[in-house]
């Protein structure tokens, strides 16, 4: 039988060579137990995955990520450090300060969108003859409204004074929002907002926690403008072409 085997394996050495029975010692071990062993010897387990600084959060944690979020820190003491000038997110609960005293309407503004800075104009100044017609019309009238959203933040939520129909939605829903949580999404094919009253039972911002209106104003601002030497106009009329003071200290 082995010279057979010899001969046929000199004849067709590479089919015989698939075929051949396996040594004894070279069988495939059979699925491993619980243990991680195999017919008494060790086998290789599955690798663990890499330690990784991307995490995720608890599933109660994820469970509470939904729609119109929500957030218990405002039971505590802190308080939040700055308020920005913003628009509500449209997934956020937010509602508005009631207070009169928390509002102000008509206010002289320039945005200098390449900074992503807004500016207070003086009142005196927007309405003088000194200031440049190209720089007047570069700035709005904005209405401005304190703000308190579910997660526990402030903003100061601002409305463009204009004729437009995304305005009087504007209104619309700060209007609503005085008397309670809503959520509110643009709604582009009629220039407009879609407003949803909250039902749940969401604790009220804590406004008293808030220092004065001026003072989040004076926050809020990256600076008066108050003539026609102010940077920030010396700036846009440059149109782009603007260097540095050179006095101004390296940081």
């Amino acid at each position: 039988m082995s010279n057979m085997y010899e001969t046929l394996e000199a004849e067709f050495p590479e089919r015989l060579a698939e075929s051949a029975p396996l040594n004894p010692e070279e069988r495939v071990p059979s699925a491993a137990p619980s243990n991680g062993k195999a017919n008494g010897h060790a086998t290789t387990a599955t690798p663990k995955r890499a330690a990784t600084k991307f995490k995720s959060v608890s599933a109660e944690i994820a469970k509470k990520a939904k729609k119109g979020t929500t957030s218990s820190s405002r039971t505590g003491k802190s308080r939040q450090a700055t308020v920005e000038f913003g628009k509500p997110p449209k997934h956020i609960w937010v509602r508005v300060d009631p207070r009169p005293n928390y509002r102000q309407m008509n206010v002289p503004v320039f945005i200098d969108r390449d900074r992503d800075q807004t500016y207070y104009v003086s009142p005196e100044f927007y309405e003088s003859d000194a200031i440049p017609e190209r720089f007047k019309r570069a700035c709005t009238l904005i209405d401005i409204y304190t703000a308190g959203l579910a997660d526990a933040s402030f903003l100061l939520w601002t409305v463009g004074v204009s004729a437009s129909k995304w305005r009087k939605g504007a209104v619309a829903a700060i209007n609503e929002a005085m008397d309670g949580y809503v959520l509110v999404e643009a709604y582009k094919p009629r220039s407009t907002y879609l407003i949803t009253q909250c039902e749940e039972d969401i604790p009220a911002p804590k406004f008293e926690t808030l220092s004065s209106f001026e003072s989040l104003l004076e926050q809020a601002f990256d600076g008066t403008i108050d003539s026609a030497h102010s940077e920030a106009v010396a700036r846009y009329l440059s149109g782009g072409y603007w260097e540095e003071p050179e006095n101004q200290d390296e940081e």
